[in-house]
């Protein structure tokens, strides 16, 4: 995952910990390159600024950033991430 790019070399990330929601968020959003305002072209995508994005798109559902993820909440946030994917392949197409 960080050779990917989508978890980030400085965290302390656990892949046996329980996964949180701004983790989820940050990986989505990485997934997806969500580059959302100019504060985040500046600085860089953080687990806060990239949940409150998932947020916005309804691509996640509201609720405390530092949950962890249910295993129906992941499906149905990974569900949205791949209609998401769907579509922009199809409007690529066109």
């Amino acid at each position: 995952l960080v050779a990917e790019g989508i978890v980030a070399e400085s965290w302390s990330f656990d892949p046996a910990a329980g996964l949180e929601r701004d983790v989820l968020a940050y990986m989505a959003a990485s997934y997806l390159d969500i580059r959302p305002g100019l504060l985040t072209s500046l600085f860089g995508m953080t687990r806060r600024y990239a949940y409150r994005e998932m947020q916005f798109r309804s691509l996640m559902v509201q609720g405390q950033p530092r949950q962890v993820v249910s295993g129906s909440e992941l499906l149905s946030v990974m569900t949205r991430v791949a209609a998401e994917v769907d579509l922009r392949n199809a409007e690529k197409a066109k």
